[in-house]
């Protein structure tokens, strides 16, 4: 199901059960049913899932697996129902990250040539041991030259949690130790506000894109749902049920004329153009790949009986960037924590992950990417299934 579906608004079944720590903490909504199940089975390698703006990253965070949503345009994605069709995108799911390079090699390689937007996917033989040197500054360089650049926003580090901060900074060391360079802090709203894009009077990043992206998102999947809702009626004579969180985005999107929606369609253009020119430098003729470490979530318990967070999600959220570039991300568990378990009255382990993402096309680069950080960070490369991401966990 491509769209946000949260357990307590799940009223025609049942949400699926996430395995991890007291077990009834959320599994997400969206793909929850794919992450749940890869972090339950043991004969499940891999699970298919959908990613609009965070549907296949936070599963895997809340239920302690991987992910990888890929560059817009590499697959073909004729036959899936779309609810936002410039932001969706099928995603995969799995325990071990060094089984996705091959899995995504065949899966990209069915379907490329036949994709709604094909783009050049950069190929790349994996790394050996000895495929990195030592450079120094701001820029790494590989064994074939080329150039690597870690980025770490401070508009959404460090997060709250420290357990979760250290976890991340452990992992984003391992990066740099991997590419042999140091992360480079950016704030990407006093960037904006340096180089304000759409005119000085649009320099504050956060309230230019506040509404912009969540309009849109109303706005079409309202369009996309009218021919079933249209056809429903006329053969059943009644209107098809649509739950609470639903209806409520419906409500909104009949308010936002297509002018409107235009409208905040151009902003979220011209922070994408930005984003990919001058934070991602797809232009640079040196070739560096740049990624950047983003969260997921906060790192806090999140029961199935909580309230879901508010519909509208910021255009500004760290879940949106790779969705406006159209880029891939891949989401990594780095970690574990704990919490006292008001289910369980026990201490609880609890999955933390992180998202990285690259330029549109450097999927095979950030996987491997991803991998070789987690190595150098001696961080275990697969996670296992039930209660806790690392196996046996006794509460202490």
């Amino acid at each position: 199901m491509n769209m946000r579906e949260e357990p307590l608004e799940c009223v025609e079944f049942m949400a699926p059960f996430n395995p991890r720590g007291d077990d009834y903490q959320t599994p997400s909504g969206s793909s929850h049913g794919s992450a749940a199940g890869i972090a339950s089975y043991n004969w499940l390698d891999f699970a298919i899932g959908t990613d609009t703006n965070g549907g296949g990253r936070k599963p895997a965070h809340y239920n302690g697996c991987f992910s990888v949503r890929p560059s817009r345009g590499v697959l073909n994605t004729s036959g899936v129902v779309r609810h936002f069709p410039q932001f969706d995108m099928p995603v995969v799911f799995g325990r071990d990250i060094s089984k996705f390079y091959d899995f995504v090699s065949a899966w990209f390689a069915k379907t490329w040539s036949d994709a709604d937007e094909p783009v050049q996917v950069a190929i790349h033989a994996k790394w050996s041991d000895s495929e990195s040197t030592q450079s120094e500054g701001s820029q790494g360089e590989g064994s074939q030259g080329e150039k690597f650049q870690i980025l770490y926003p401070l508009d959404y580090f460090p997060v709250g949690n420290e357990a979760q901060t250290r976890l991340t900074d452990n992992f984003v060391k391992g990066l740099e130790s991997a590419l042999q360079v140091k992360r480079t802090k950016i704030d990407l709203a006093a960037g904006w506000k340096a180089d304000h894009p759409d005119g000085i009077e649009n320099d504050d990043i956060a309230q230019y894109l506040g509404l912009a992206v969540g309009r849109i998102y109303h706005h079409d999947a309202h369009h996309a749902l009218v021919p079933f809702m249209q056809e429903y009626q006329k053969t059943y004579g009644e209107a098809p049920f649509i739950h609470r969180s639903l209806r409520e985005q419906l409500g909104i999107a009949k308010a936002i004329s297509p002018l409107w929606r235009d409208w905040y369609w151009n902003r979220v253009v011209k922070y994408r153009e930005w984003l990919l020119d001058t934070v991602f430098q797809r232009s640079d003729s040196e070739g560096i790949i740049t990624i950047m470490v983003l969260p997921v979530s906060d790192g806090k318990p999140f029961y199935r009986e909580d309230e879901a967070h508010p519909p509208v999600l910021s255009g500004f959220d760290a879940l949106y960037m790779a969705p406006i570039m159209g880029a891939p991300v891949v989401t990594a568990i780095v970690g574990e924590t704990t919490y006292n378990s008001i289910v369980s009255q026990r201490e609880e382990p609890m999955p933390v992950a992180v998202s990285v993402v690259a330029a549109p096309g450097k999927d095979f680069w950030l996987i491997d990417i991803v991998k070789r950080g987690m190595e150098a960070a001696g961080i275990p490369l697969e996670v296992k299934t039930g209660r806790s991401v690392y196996g046996d966990f006794e509460a202490r």
